[in-house]
């Protein structure tokens, strides 16, 4: 099964947490920092690891994102490999300039499980092109800017 990278604020860890668990329970291999990172690991290559072997991204946007150096290193890195990175948009927030060019997923008024893990496995398990601008996701993330 394909595996996704999870990149959130360390103010988002329940959220980051239940996403990691919804994806491991629909059958995806899910590389999440809290889980995949012991005490005395090395951070870095840990997370470097965890991108060169991954599929995609999941973004968890919230509020917090907008200050967090570790969350856009991991989507600079996503970037330069070429991962699909999907923004989830965790809260009522304005999308970041940096992520207003990607297609998201609005979890803000109510978490759409099912809508996530079906656009998932259309992108990673089937092949959809998220380039192409399809009805893989909803687009209500841009609208809040």
């Amino acid at each position: 099964m394909p595996k996704i990278f999870i990149s959130y604020s360390h103010d988002e860890s329940s959220f980051a947490a239940e996403l990691h668990e919804k994806l491991q329970e629909a059958g995806f291999d899910v590389f999440f920092d809290a889980k995949d990172i012991k005490l005395g690991d090395e951070v870095f290559d840990k997370l470097n690891t965890g991108l060169d072997t991954s599929d995609a991204m999941l973004l968890v946007v919230s509020d917090s994102v907008q200050n967090s150096v570790g969350v856009q290193n991991e989507f600079s890195v996503a970037q330069e490999k070429g991962l699909p990175v999907i923004p989830v948009i965790a809260e009522n927030v304005r999308t970041p300039l940096w992520l207003r060019h990607l297609q998201t997923v609005d979890f803000s008024e109510g978490k759409n499980w099912s809508l996530l893990l079906d656009r998932m496995n259309l992108l990673l398990v089937q092949g959809e092109n998220l380039s192409s601008k399809s009805t893989l996701f909803e687009d209500k993330g841009t609208s809040k800017q």
